[in-house]
């Protein structure tokens, strides 16, 4: 919900940095979207975590990744993400765009069936990629380097 509000809320930043990247000028821009980021992130995001989470989130999530299971599980989530992103980004441009929708089934598989063991650590896995497909699609959109430019092949 953080994400998705932080967008809405940005959105007219992210629309005048769409228009200023189309004329090619230099911009501050990218320093307004990160720090707003930041901003949004530390006095919004993380008092709002610390009232449902009950304490101190940060400390919280990462007294829950010393558990050695769900360390394990996060290392194999990053493991396959970083694999995947490599095989992905090399067979982009050459392969039909039905085998690779099979590739993304088979990282889906690969990443969520080992996770399913721990249903609490699903849904916390889940909504931190959630925040971080919007927050990259909000940069995407407005263009915003180094993430916005570099993901417009995708």
């Amino acid at each position: 919900i953080g994400s998705l509000l932080f967008s809405l809320l940005a959105s007219p930043l992210l629309i005048t940095l769409r228009k200023r990247r189309e004329s090619k000028e230099i911009r501050m821009g990218d320093v307004w979207f990160y720090s707003s980021f930041l901003f949004f992130f530390a006095f919004i995001l993380v008092p709002l975590a610390w009232i449902l989470v009950g304490k101190d989130p940060i400390s919280w999530l990462f007294s829950l990744l010393q558990e050695p299971r769900l360390s394990i599980l996060l290392v194999y989530c990053l493991f396959i993400l970083f694999v995947s992103l490599f095989l992905v980004d090399i067979t982009l441009f050459k392969t039909k765009n039905t085998i690779l929708r099979k590739y993304f089934h088979a990282i889906a598989i690969l990443l969520f069936v080992p996770i399913m063991t721990e249903p609490g650590f699903l849904s916390l896995c889940y909504s931190g990629a959630l925040a971080l497909f919007i927050i990259s699609e909000a940069a995407r959109f407005g263009k915003v380097a180094p993430l916005g430019s570099g993901a417009q092949s995708y």
